[in-house]
C-alpha cells in the first residue's frame, strides 16, 4: 500500500505537467476548456491515489472536501463559460463577451490558487494535529506498557508465593485439628487452580507484549506513510502550480487572438449594416407600391359601404315606425296598471274594514275574559277568608283550651310542670305549622292567578297571530293576481321586441361579415404574439433553471465546507466518514448531470433566440396588415354606431320593466319570508302550550301531594288533641282522687301519728311510680307519633311511586305513537317530493315545447311582413318614378309660356339625373331636387312626433319567449280562503314545524358527532405537525442514527444526559417522554474517572449540546 501511493503520486506529479507543456501550442479556443477539464480530473486522480492507510483514511476526506468546493466552481464556470462560448459563437457581436469570460476563468484559476494555498496551511495544521496525537498514543502505549510491566511482576510474585502459601496455611490448621483427619486432596486441588491461574497469566502477559509490539509496528507505518503523503502532496501542488502558471500564459494568448478576431468582426459589421439600408429602401418602394394598391381597394370598399349605408338607413326608419307602435302600447300599460292598483286600494281598504271588526272582537273577547279572571280572583278571595277564619277559630279554641290547661295547671305547680312544658312546645309546633299553612295557601292561589292569566295571554296572542296569517295570505293572492297582470303586459311587450331584435340581428349579420376579416387577422397576429410570449417564457424559465442550478451547487458546496470543518473538529468515528464520503460522490455526480443539463439548456436557448427574430420579423408584418385593416373596420364601425344607439334605447325600456318584475319578485319573496316567521311563531307556541300544560300537570301532582300531606298531618294533630284530652280528664281524676286521700290522710295523722313515716314513704314510692309511669306513656305517644308519620310518609311514596309509573307509560305510548306518525309523514313527504319532480319534470318538458312552437311562429310571421313589406316598398318606388317622369313632361310643356316656367326646366334636367343616380344606386342626391324635397317631407312627417322615449327598459327576448301568452290567460281574481282551508294549511304548517324539529334534533346529533370528529382531527393535524417538524430536524438520518446508537451503547451518566437535548430537539418529544428519557439517562454513574473527557468533549460544535 505504501509503495503503490508513493510511485502512484511521484508518476502523477511530472506526467499532466508534460502533457500541458506539449499541447499547449496546439490548443483551439473550444479545446482549451476540455484541457482545462482533463486537468481537474487527473488532479482528482492524483488525490485519490495520496489517501492510503486503513487508521487514519478520514485525512483522504478532508482534502476532497477542501478541494470540491473550489473545484465544483471551476467546473461549473468553465461549463458555463464554453457553454457561453458555444452560444454566442452563432452571434458576431459575442467575442467581446468571450474575452470578459476568458479573464474571469483566468480569475478563477487564480482563485483556486490561493485555494491551494490555503489547503496547505490547513494541511500542515492537520499534520500538526496528527503528531500531537501520535504523542498521546505514545505516552498511552507507555503507560499501558509500564501496566502491563507491572502485572507480569505481580504474577511472577504471586508464582514464586504460590508453593509456600498453603505450608503457611496448614500450620494453624494442624495446631487447631490436631486429632483429627488431614485433607490432602483439598490442598492439591488448590494447587493445581493456582498453577492454572499462573498460565493463564502469563498467557495473557505474551499477548500483551504481541500487541505492542504490534501497536509500534503500527504506529512506524503511520509516521511513514505520513511523511511520504506530506511529500507527494508538495509535488502535487508544484505540479499544480506550473499548470495554473501555463494556463495563465496560454489564456492571454487566446485573449490578444479573440481581440484580434473582434477587430475582423467589426469590419463585417459595418458591411452587413450597408447591406441592411438597401434592403430597407428596396423594403420602402415595396410598402409604397403595395400602399397604393390598399388605396384603389379601399376606394371600391367605401362605394360598396355607401350603398349598404343607404340600406341601413331605410331599415332604420322601420324601426322607428315599430319604437312609435311600441309606445303606444307602453301609454295602454300605464293606463290599465292605474286602473289595477285603483282596485287594489279598494281591496286595501275592505281589508282595513275587515281588520278593525276583528280587533273589535279580539277586544271585546279580551274584556270577557278578564271579567272572568275577577269573578274567579273574587271567588278564591272569598274561599281564603273562609279558611283563614276557620283556622282563626281553631286558633282561638285552642287558646282557650291552653289557658284552661295553664288554670289546672297552676293549681298542681309540683306535679305538672312538665306536662305544661311538653303542651306549650305542641303549641308552638302547631303555630309554626299554622303559618307554613298560612304562606303555602297565598303561594297556592298566586300560582293559580298566574296560570290562568298566562292561559288567558297565550289566548290572545294566538288569536291575534291567526289574524296577522290570515293578512299575511290575502296580501300574497292580492300580489299575486298583480304579477299576473304585469306578466301579460309584459308578453305584450316581449313581441314587439322580439321584431325589433330580429331586424337588429340582420344588421349584425352584416357587421359580423366585415369583423370576420377583421378577427381572422387579429387572430394571427394574436397567436403570433403567443407563440413569442411563449418562447420568451421558455427563455425565462431555462434561465430560471440555470440560476437555481446555480445556486444549489453553490448550497451544495457551503454545506461541503460546513462538513469540511465539521470533519476537522470532530474526529469521532469512521462510519460517519464513510457517509460523508458517499455524500460528497452523490453530489459530484449530481453536478456533473447539472452540468450537462445546463449545456442542453444553452443550446435550446439559442434555437428559442433565432426563433424570436424571425417570429419579430413576421409580427412586424402582420402590424402594417393590421394597421390597414383597422382603417377599413374604423369606417364601418362609424355606420355601425347609429343602429347600436336605437337599440340601446330599446334595451333601456326592456331594462326598466325587469327591474319592475325583480322589484315584484322581492315583494313577493318578503311575504313568503313572513309566511314562513308567522308559521314559526305558531310552531313555537305550540310547543310552550304542550310545555304550559306539562307545567300545569307536575303544579296540580305537587299540590294533591302537599294536600294529602298537609291533610295528614290534620288528622295527627286531632288525634294528638284527643290524647291529649284525655290526659286532662285522667289528671284531673287523679287530683280529685289525691285529694281524697289527703283528707283521709289528715284524719288519720290525727288519729295516728306514729305511722307518719311509713305514709311518706309510701307517698314518695308512689310519686316515684306515677312519674315512670308518665314517662313511659310519654314514650308510647312519641313512638306511635312517630309510626304516624313514617306510614303517612310511606303512603306519600307509594301514591308518588304510582303517579311516577303512569307518567312513563304515557310516555311511552306518546313517544311509540309519535315514532309512528313521524314514520307516516317522512313516507307521505316523500312520495309527494317524488310526485312533485315528475310534475316538474313534465311541465319542464311541455314549457320549452311551447316555447320553441311559438318561437318558430313568431319567425314565420316576421319573415311574412318584411316581405310584405319590400314588395309595398318597391311598388311606391316605381309609383314615384312614373309621378317624376309626368312631372317632367308638364314641365316640359309649360317651357315657353313664362320666365318662372323657363327656369323649371332647367331644374328638371338636373332632376332626371338625380333620379337616374337613385336608381343607380350611387347615393349622390342634388340639393335643389324636387324628388329630394318631396323625400325630406316625406321624412319630416314620420317623425313630426318627437315624444321623449319612457324610462321603462324592454324585456330580454329571452323573457319574452319564456312568458305565456296574454290572449291565452285571461285574469282572473283568487277567491279568499275560508276558515277550514286556513285551519287546514294551519295544521300543514305545524306537521311541518314538528317535522323541522325533528330534523334539528337530529342536525344537533350529527353536530355532537362531527365536533368530536373534529376534536380528532385537530389532534391529528397537531400531530401531522409534529410530524412535519420532525421531518425538517430529521433531514440527517446518519447523523440520528449515530446519535442513538452512542445514548444506547452508552453507560447511564452525564454523556446520556449531554445528548437528551439534541434527542428533544430532532425528536419533538412531549414532556412525558422527555422525563421518560431523563430517567433512562439518570442511572448510576459508573467509571467517570476512568473514561477520562469522554467522547463528547468533539462534539462541541454541534447544536443543542452544549
Amino acid at each position: 500500500m505504501e509503495d503503490s501511493g508513493g510511485t502512484g503520486a511521484e508518476s502523477a506529479a511530472p506526467s499532466p505537467a508534460g502533457a500541458a507543456k506539449s499541447k499547449l501550442d496546439t490548443l483551439s479556443k473550444d479545446d482549451l476548456i476540455k484541457f482545462a477539464k482533463k486537468q481537474m480530473a487527473a488532479m482528482q486522480k492524483m488525490k485519490s491515489r495520496c489517501a492510503g492507510g486503513y487508521k487514519y483514511s478520514y485525512l483522504q476526506d478532508v482534502q476532497e472536501e477542501d478541494e470540491e468546493p473550489a473545484r465544483g466552481s471551476g467546473i461549473a464556470k468553465m461549463l458555463e463559460l464554453s457553454g457561453l462560448s458555444q452560444g454566442d459563437s452563432s452571434h458576431g457581436d459575442g467575442e467581446e463577451t468571450e474575452a470578459s469570460k476568458l479573464r474571469a476563468a483566468l480569475e478563477d484559476l487564480q482563485a483556486q490558487n490561493t485555494m491551494l494555498h490555503d489547503e496547505l496551511t490547513l494541511l500542515s495544521n492537520v499534520k500538526s494535529e496528527l503528531e500531537a496525537e501520535l504523542e498521546r498514543a505514545k505516552e498511552e502505549f507507555q503507560t499501558e506498557r509500564e501496566e502491563l510491566e507491572f502485572k507480569i511482576d505481580e504474577l511472577q510474585m504471586t508464582r514464586e508465593s504460590a508453593p509456600s502459601e498453603p505450608v503457611v496455611t496448614l500450620d494453624p490448621d494442624q495446631q487447631e485439628v490436631q486429632g483429627e483427619s488431614k485433607e490432602p486432596a483439598v490442598n492439591t486441588e488448590e494447587q493445581q487452580k493456582l498453577r492454572d491461574q499462573c498460565e493463564t497469566l502469563t498467557r495473557e502477559r505474551d499477548s500483551a507484549l504481541a500487541e505492542c509490539q504490534h501497536m509500534r509496528d503500527i504506529l512506524q507505518s503511520v509516521e511513514i506513510e505520513l511523511g511520504e503523503k506530506t511529500k507527494d502532496f508538495v509535488l502535487q501542488y508544484q505540479a499544480m502550480r506550473e499548470q495554473g502558471t501555463n494556463t495563465v500564459r496560454e489564456l492571454q494568448d487566446k485573449i490578444e487572438q479573440l481581440s484580434q478576431e473582434r477587430d475582423g468582426l467589426l469590419v463585417k459589421v459595418k458591411d452587413v449594416t450597408e447591406e441592411k439600408n438597401t434592403l430597407m429602401e428596396n423594403t420602402k418602394e415595396q410598402k409604397l407600391k403595395s400602399e397604393d394598391e390598399q388605396t384603389s381597394e379601399l376606394k371600391q370598399s367605401v362605394e360598396e359601404l355607401t350603398r349598404q349605408n343607404e340600406e341601413i338607413l331605410n331599415q332604420i326608419q322601420m324601426n322607428e315606425h315599430m319604437i312609435q307602435d311600441l309606445k303606444e302600447m307602453v301609454n295602454t300599460l300605464t293606463k290599465e296598471r292605474d286602473k289595477i292598483q285603483s282596485l287594489l286600494q279598494m281591496r286595501e281598504e275592505e281589508m282595513q274594514k275587515l281588520n278593525d271588526e276583528r280587533a273589535k272582537e279580539f277586544e271585546r273577547l279580551l274584556e270577557e275574559k278578564e271579567k272572568e279572571a275577577l269573578l274567579l280572583r273574587e271567588e278564591k278571595e272569598k274561599e281564603l277568608k273562609g279558611l283563614k277564619k276557620e283556622m282563626e277559630d281553631e286558633v282561638q279554641d285552642l287558646k282557650e283550651e291552653r289557658e284552661k290547661i295553664e288554670e289546672s295547671l297552676k293549681e298542681e305547680v309540683g306535679r305538672r310542670q312538665e306536662t305544661v312544658s311538653a303542651l306549650e312546645l305542641t303549641i308552638k309546633e302547631l303555630s309554626t305549622e299554622k303559618a307554613d299553612l298560612h304562606q303555602k295557601l297565598e303561594e297556592k292561589e298566586n300560582k293559580e292567578k298566574d296560570e290562568k292569566m298566562n292561559k288567558i295571554k297565550a289566548v290572545a296572542v294566538k288569536a291575534k297571530k291567526e289574524l296577522d296569517i290570515i293578512l299575511i295570505l290575502l296580501q300574497y293572492e292580492t300580489l299575486s293576481s298583480e304579477k299576473e297582470d304585469l306578466q301579460a303586459g309584459m308578453e305584450t311587450m316581449r313581441s314587439t321586441v322580439r321584431q325589433l331584435e330580429t331586424q337588429n340581428q340582420e344588421l349584425q349579420r352584416q357587421s359580423a361579415n366585415l369583423d370576420k376579416d377583421l378577427l381572422a387577422e387579429r387572430a394571427m397576429k394574436e397567436q403570433k404574439i403567443k407563440d413569442l410570449s411563449s418562447a420568451m417564457k421558455e427563455v425565462e424559465e431555462l434561465t430560471a433553471q440555470l440560476r437555481k442550478q446555480q445556486q444549489q451547487s453553490q448550497q451544495t458546496a457551503q454545506e461541503l465546507e460546513q462538513l469540511r470543518k465539521e470533519a476537522q473538529q470532530n474526529s469521532l468515528l469512521d462510519m460517519e466518514m464513510a457517509d460523508y464520503e458517499r455524500l460528497v460522490k452523490e453530489l459530484n455526480s449530481k453536478l456533473s448531470e447539472k452540468d450537462e443539463r445546463a449545456e442542453e439548456l444553452k443550446t435550446q436557448i439559442n434555437t428559442l433566440t433565432q426563433k424570436e427574430d424571425t417570429l419579430k420579423q413576421e409580427i412586424e408584418a402582420l402590424k402594417s396588415q393590421l394597421d390597414q385593416g383597422e382603417e377599413k373596420t374604423s369606417k364601418m364601425k362609424q355606420l355601425l354606431v347609429k343602429t347600436k344607439k336605437d337599440l340601446a334605447d330599446a334595451k333601456k325600456q326592456e331594462s326598466s320593466l325587469m327591474v319592475l318584475q325583480a322589484s315584484l319578485k322581492g315583494e313577493l319573496e318578503a311575504n313568503q319570508q313572513q309566511l314562513e316567521t308567522s308559521k314559526i311563531d305558531v310552531c313555537e307556541l305550540t310547543a310552550e302550550r304542550h310545555r304550559l300544560q306539562e307545567q300545569l300537570r307536575s303544579v296540580l301532582e305537587q299540590q294533591q301531594r302537599t294536600s294529602s300531606s298537609l291533610q295528614q298531618r290534620i288528622n295527627s294533630l286531632q288525634q294528638e288533641r284527643d290524647t291529649a284530652k284525655a290526659e286532662l280528664v285522667a289528671t284531673t281524676g287523679e287530683f280529685e282522687s289525691y285529694k281524697v286521700r289527703v283528707h283521709n290522710v289528715l284524719k288519720q295523722q290525727k288519729s295516728k301519728t306514729t305511722a307518719q313515716s311509713e305514709g311518706d314513704s309510701g307517698k314518695l314510692e308512689r310519686e316515684q311510680l306515677s312519674s315512670q309511669v308518665e314517662q313511659l306513656r310519654s314514650k308510647l305517644a312519641e313512638t306511635q307519633q312517630s309510626l304516624q308519620s313514617s306510614a303517612a310518609e310511606l303512603q306519600q311514596l307509594q301514591t308518588e311511586h304510582d303517579t311516577l309509573l303512569e307518567r312513563h307509560n304515557k310516555i311511552l305510548q306518546e313517544t311509540i305513537s309519535k315514532e309512528a306518525e313521524l314514520r307516516e309523514r317522512l313516507l307521505s313527504v316523500q312520495s309527494e317530493n317524488v310526485a312533485l319532480r315528475s310534475d316538474l319534470s313534465q311541465t319542464q318538458v311541455d314549457l320549452s315545447s311551447q316555447v320553441e312552437a311559438q318561437r318558430q311562429t313568431y319567425r314565420e310571421q316576421l319573415r311574412k311582413l318584411q316581405d310584405d313589406h319590400r314588395a309595398t316598398v318597391e311598388t311606391l318606388q316605381g309609383q314615384l318614378t312614373r309621378v317624376e317622369e309626368q312631372l317632367f313632361n308638364l314641365q316640359s310643356q309649360n317651357s315657353a309660356v313664362s320666365a318662372q316656367a323657363s327656369r323649371k326646366p332647367l331644374g328638371s334636367d338636373p332632376q332626371r339625373r338625380s333620379t337616374d343616380q337613385n336608381q343607380a344606386g350611387l347615393g349622390q342626391v342634388a340639393l335643389s331636387d324636387l324628388q329630394s324635397m318631396a323625400r325630406e317631407e316625406g321624412e319630416g312627417m314620420e317623425t313630426t312626433e318627437t315624444e321623449s322615449p319612457s324610462p321603462a327598459l324592454l324585456p330580454s327576448l329571452e323573457q319574452l319567449l319564456t312568458s305565456p301568452d296574454p290572449k291565452q290567460e285571461p285574469f282572473v281574481w283568487t277567491v279568499e280562503p275560508t276558515k277550514e282551508e286556513l285551519s287546514q294549511k294551519l295544521t300543514t304548517a305545524t306537521r311541518s314545524m314538528e317535522h323541522m324539529n325533528s330534523l334539528l334534533h337530529e342536525t344537533e346529533a350529527t353536530n355532537a358527532v362531527l365536533m368530536e370528529q373534529i376534536t380528532l382531527l385537530k389532534s391529528e393535524v397537531r400531530r401531522l405537525e409534529r410530524n412535519q417538524e420532525r421531518e425538517k430536524s430529521v433531514a440527517n438520518l446518519e447523523y440520528l442514527k449515530n446519535v442513538l446508537l452512542q445514548f444506547i451503547f452508552l453507560r447511564s451518566g452525564s454523556e446520556r444526559q449531554a445528548l437528551l437535548p439534541v434527542i428533544h430537539t430532532m425528536l419533538q418529544l412531549s414532556p412525558e417522554e422527555k422525563s421518560k428519557l431523563a430517567a433512562i439517562a439518570q442511572g448510576e454513574e459508573e467509571g467517570a474517572g476512568s473514561r477520562g473527557s469522554g467522547w463528547t468533549s468533539y462534539l462541541h460544535s454541534w447544536s443543542g449540546i452544549r
